[in-house]
């Protein structure tokens, strides 16, 4: 049976830690899931079944375990979007799962305490010096 593991998300007790003015109301082009410790790729599935009447696309990466949620909307849509996620496992084996919920792009590790950006391959352009940059 489906398990929505954080049905209690307020986007107003978020604290926002960029120093950069951003709130409820502050427009961001994506969310990530992911399913961080105990993913087993034939069993565990994230959906987000709230996320079309929000204006959201979500896509789950079965390779990675990880659910990109995209749109232009604000935080607080995100924050119904995240909530309305769902865990799913046909897995009998009772193994405990992390989940990581994370504003923006970005995911952060709790196992490494990093922040991590996923880039598909054909849309990173790199100069010399290494500088790389998302095209959009």
């Amino acid at each position: 049976e489906p398990m929505q593991p954080f049905p209690n998300l307020d986007c107003a007790a978020v604290t926002f830690t960029t120093g950069g003015g951003c709130s409820c109301d502050t427009k961001i082009g994506g969310s990530v899931v992911s399913i961080e410790d105990g993913y087993d790729p034939a069993t565990d599935t994230l959906a987000c079944p709230g996320c079309a009447g929000l204006g959201i696309t979500a896509t789950f990466d079965t390779a990675t375990g990880v659910l990109h949620l995209t749109g232009d909307v604000t935080m607080e849509a995100y924050t119904q979007a995240m909530k309305s996620v769902v865990f799913t496992s046909t897995s009998g084996a009772g193994t405990s799962r992390r989940l990581t919920y994370n504003y923006g792009r970005a995911m952060y590790s709790t196992a490494t305490g990093h922040f991590y950006e996923y880039y598909p391959k054909n849309s990173v352009n790199c100069n010399t010096a290494g500088n790389c940059h998302w095209d959009d």
